[in-house]
Formats: structure tokens, sequence, C-alpha cells
């Protein structure tokens, strides 16, 4: 079976956020560690699960790899 989880975050506030992700591909980058990245005003941002990551969530039912803070 071949699933592909993404998740699109546009930021619509009028401020930049602050977001730390693990786990996970950004716009095709990977972030395997914990990383802070800013998110600008209007900035899109392409979150892709990795194999591992997705896998974790089929078998537990949940995961983490965002946090978003401002």
């Amino acid at each position: 079976m071949v699933l592909f989880f993404n998740i699109t975050l546009i930021n619509d506030m009028k401020r930049d956020i602050n977001i730390e992700v693990q786990g996970v591909y950004i716009n095709g980058r990977p972030y395997p560690f914990l990383e802070k990245i800013v998110l600008k005003n209007r900035q899109k941002l392409v979150i892709t699960f990795s194999n591992v990551l997705k896998d974790y969530m089929i078998k537990e039912g949940k995961v983490s790899f965002v946090k978003i803070y401002w």
C-alpha cells in the first residue's frame, strides 16, 4: 500500500509565526531532527510525512510532527 500524507500551511495572520518540525519534509527538503522555522505572513509550506513518521502514525494512531507558536 502506498500512502502519501501532505498538509499545507498558509500563514494568513498579520505577523510571522514560528513552527518547530521534526521527521517531515518541508517543500521537499528533509527535516529529520527538530528544527525551528519562521513562517512569514502569507507564506505557504507543504509538510510531507517521512516514511518512518507515516508508518508510526499508522501503527500508533497518532504522531507529533509540528508545533506552532507566536
